[in-house]
């Protein structure tokens, strides 16, 4: 028993002593010992500092195509001519290269595409004609649309990730 406290005493000397500021001392001697590194000099050529105009926010005036009560709106009252296949027939001036296709949405099960032409937006679906060309749209998909063209042949439109 007289052998254990003789070791507790001696584990505790141990531990105290191993606390003691010498490693401190060196390792604040080494710090004193390195060379200061010398900082560069700032650069004296910037350019100034231009402040910028304010820019208004307008993008409260500009209707969401993803919106899904425009989907709605533009079903009932779409002013798009009607094509004797039963589909509706958009950006009839312009190429179908011309268009880009910005996203879908799913409306009650069915998927509409988002196109962007030079007059604007367009929610078109399955049915509908694209272009000057007149290209059926016969599937929509999360990576683009596919279309038919008069021949039979078919062709692809991917969503467009960038902008114009």
């Amino acid at each position: 028993m007289q052998y254990l406290r003789h070791l507790g005493w001696l584990g505790t000397a141990l531990f105290l002593s191993a606390c003691s500021a010498s490693g401190e001392d060196a390792a604040q001697q080494w710090v004193e010992r390195r060379a200061p590194v010398a900082l560069p000099e700032a650069s004296s050529s910037l350019p100034p500092i231009v402040d910028t105009p304010p820019a208004a926010y307008t993008a409260k005036t500009v209707i969401d195509p993803f919106s899904p009560s425009r989907i709605g709106q533009s079903r009932q009252n779409s002013d798009a001519p009607q094509s004797a296949s039963g589909g509706r027939r958009y950006f009839a001036d312009l190429t179908v290269d011309s268009l880009r296709v910005v996203g879908f949405m799913e409306v009650l099960g069915q998927y509409v595409a988002v196109l962007e032409g030079s007059s604007g937006f367009v929610n078109a679906k399955v049915g509908d004609r694209l272009g000057n060309q007149q290209l059926e749209i016969i599937e929509i998909s999360g990576k683009g649309i596919r279309l038919r063209q008069s021949d039979g042949s078919e062709s692809w439109v991917p969503i467009s990730r960038g902008s114009r």
